[in-house]
């Protein structure tokens, strides 16, 4: 489900299911926001292999709440950064009481890097804009198969060759905040935060988070690169750069 230049739209009690035979299937979401604002997304149950829901340019004033998420890649912010030199925002992101089942991540953001290899819609880079204002409360999972939050600044054209730059992406994510999550883990990771140097991350705060393996040990990774400010957390090591848009290498 695509929802464009919408706004003030309620959602409720909705089910989506894009069951694959695979937890990841491109181009399966379960839906997407595009110049959109004040939609309201509650009592979705999504089954997917790709986005549980994704916010992606200029989506603003949405909320996610008293909902349910299978398989998939969870709650994805972007991707963003596509355009060049185009100006784009996602602002005052609210999720709360939302169940997350074999996702590889509850949320993650997903930025293109500043190098523009083609054109959109495979190719692109180059964006501006940033993501801010964004709170995620009472969050549940279950065996997580990555790091629960995810920030990775790498998006890029799949035919390029190489790795590519990770750290020069010109969008900024700011002003974010994980306010309780449980649940269990397959990944050591509980955040992994791959910011630009360039336009780095501030103000991310991940408090009262108690991630555990199925044999009750806690998870215990905090990845930061280029992460400032960070509340509620220290950070234990430096992420994995691999050139993922889900920060998975």
């Amino acid at each position: 489900m695509s929802i464009i230049y919408s706004h003030d739209v309620v959602l409720d009690s909705i089910l989506v299911n894009n069951t694959g035979n695979r937890f990841q299937s491109s181009n399966t979401d379960g839906a997407d926001t595009i110049r959109s604002s004040g939609i309201k997304f509650n009592n979705w149950t999504v089954y997917s292999g790709d986005d549980s829901i994704s916010l992606k340019a200029n989506s603003t004033d949405i909320s996610i709440t008293n909902s349910r998420f299978y398989n998939g890649l969870g709650i994805a912010l972007g991707s963003i950064g596509q355009y060049n030199d185009q100006f784009e925002t996602i602002e005052r992101l609210n999720v709360e009481n939302c169940f997350f089942d074999n996702t590889l991540h509850a949320v993650y953001f997903k930025t293109w890097t500043d190098d523009q290899n083609g054109y959109p819609p495979n190719g692109g880079g180059g964006g501006l804009g940033f993501a801010s204002d964004m709170l995620f409360k009472n969050l549940t999972v279950q065996g997580m198969r990555g790091a629960a939050f995810s920030i990775s600044q790498c998006t890029r054209f799949r035919g390029a060759p190489g790795v590519g730059n990770c750290t020069n992406s010109q969008f900024q994510i700011r002003d974010i905040t994980v306010d309780s999550m449980v649940g269990t883990t397959k990944s050591a990771r509980v955040a992994s935060l791959q910011c630009s140097a360039v336009a780095p991350c501030t103000n991310i705060g991940l408090f009262d988070v108690d991630l555990r393996f199925a044999n009750g040990t806690e998870a215990s990774a905090y990845l930061c690169g280029h992460a400032e400010n960070p509340r509620g957390f220290e950070c234990t090591g430096t992420p994995c750069v691999g050139g993922s848009a889900t920060g998975e290498c």
